[in-house]
């Protein structure tokens, strides 16, 4: 079933809005972690966005089915940073395999 977010956190899971990103850091994946962290926690855009993500996910898949683990907002982070890097496959898996703010 596709959710917002899981209300379930996992064990050494650190909530989103506790999130605290370098200020100094110039790489390109913390910018991004930072527009989607201002997304996230501000409840009038979170849901505009999220209402627009759940539009756009094909109409004829069953809202009630999907892969467990997917929600809508690990689609929506992994979607942003995907397009904002320009990256394949490959790197996106790397990325969120290895580095724990995208986590």
């Amino acid at each position: 079933m596709r959710v917002v977010k899981d209300s379930q956190r996992q064990l050494g899971e650190t909530r989103i809005e506790d999130i605290v990103f370098d200020p100094k850091d110039r790489d390109d994946i913390p910018a991004v972690l930072r527009g989607v962290h201002h997304i996230y926690c501000n409840p009038e855009t979170r849901e505009t966005v999220f209402d627009i993500l759940e539009k756009r996910i094909r109409p004829k898949i069953k809202r009630h089915l999907g892969r467990p683990g997917m929600s809508f907002s690990r689609i929506f982070v992994l979607g942003m940073v995907q397009k904002a890097l320009n990256c394949d496959f490959d790197r996106l898996r790397n990325l969120v395999n290895n580095h724990r703010q995208l986590r």
